[in-house]
């Protein structure tokens, strides 16, 4: 677990320094596009925006796959665990039993709101990439993490179903 807490605090860290890039060249794309600069002066502040972001994009996607293989791992234990707690009466469960119900449910609003983020991030780069293809390949590997974390946010949607059926 402490793993995947590490992966996640990476994961926001390079998104953050994503973003800080795409934030910082900003207003000079916005300034070459307004004041009709030549395209080989747009394509440059694009290839440099490109460059910026190609190795935090890069570590993004290598970080979500380690994620999502941990994950993988993890899921097949709690299911294990689920299934454990459906052999066993509420009556006799203890206080850390349904601790550990509150916590799937707990981190499976963390998920959503980590995944609804995630799709936003989404969006604004599948934007970009509309308009500066040269941004091409560091929005395929962003797009890659966010797929690989979107099948990780599913598992953590199955396992909130079943702890709040148990807990009911």
């Amino acid at each position: 677990m402490e793993a995947m807490a590490g992966d996640l605090t990476s994961m926001t860290s390079l998104i953050t320094a994503i973003a800080e890039q795409a934030e910082e060249f900003g207003p000079e794309m916005q300034r070459v596009a307004r004041d009709g600069s030549p395209v080989n002066t747009r394509l440059a502040v694009t290839e440099r925006l490109a460059n910026a972001v190609s190795g935090p994009a890069a570590e993004l996607e290598a970080t979500a796959c380690r994620f999502a293989e941990r994950m993988a791992y993890l899921d097949s234990s709690v299911h294990a665990a689920l299934d454990l707690f459906e052999t066993v009466p509420p009556t006799l469960w203890g206080t850390d039993d349904r601790g550990f119900l509150s916590q799937l449910v707990g981190i499976s609003g963390a998920a959503r709101e980590g995944a609804h983020t995630l799709a936003l991030f989404r969006t604004i780069v599948d934007r970009v990439i509309a308009t500066h293809r040269e941004l091409l390949g560091p929005a395929n590997d962003i797009s890659a993490a966010v797929h690989q974390l979107g099948n990780a946010m599913t598992k953590v949607g199955a396992w909130d179903h079943r702890a709040r059926a148990l807990a009911a």
